[in-house]
């Protein structure tokens, strides 16, 4: 899988994998906003130009893909001790799970989805936070994300 390690390109192309039409956060963000607007039938205040908070959001089932995590696995000592940790509580390498193509249908089954999805999107947000001293203000995830949100963020925010 390509990505960027350095600056979460692999993370960032999991979620917009989820995202069916090209626009940027600041565009995404106004149109909820003129969402929001709609149903509930009055002005809501947004200070998009003047954001200084950082958020972490984590996807959900249904995001995951053969190969997620592997850049952080191979090339971080961070991303190898929380795969190997999975691996040893869960009792299944979670390497083969998560990076062997011949395992997708394995990964598509929900007992063994979301284990490797919190553990790539723990072992990302750890890896980012170590690397960049960025902690963040706020945290969210769709669904599954949740999880990965309460056990990887819950101490940092």
């Amino acid at each position: 899988m390509e990505g960027d390690v350095d600056n979460g390109t692999v993370m960032a192309g999991q979620i917009a994998g989820m995202v069916k039409k090209e626009q940027t956060c600041k565009e995404m963000i106004e149109e909820m906003m003129a969402q929001a607007e709609t149903l509930f039938g009055q002005k809501v205040e947004s200070e998009c130009n003047a954001m200084s908070k950082i958020a972490f959001i984590f996807p959900g089932q249904g995001a995951q893909t053969t190969g997620m995590g592997q850049d952080f696995y191979q090339e971080t000592e961070t991303g190898r001790e929380m795969f190997e940790k999975a691996s040893e509580i869960l009792g299944f390498s979670m390497t083969d799970l998560c990076f062997d193509p011949a395992q997708t249908d394995r990964l598509n089954i929900t007992e063994y989805t979301q284990p490797a999805m919190v553990t790539a999107s723990l072992a990302m947000m750890r890896v980012f936070m170590e690397r960049t001293g960025i902690r963040p203000d706020v945290a969210a995830g769709l669904s599954l994300g949740r999880v990965s949100c309460n056990g990887g963020c819950r101490r940092y925010v």
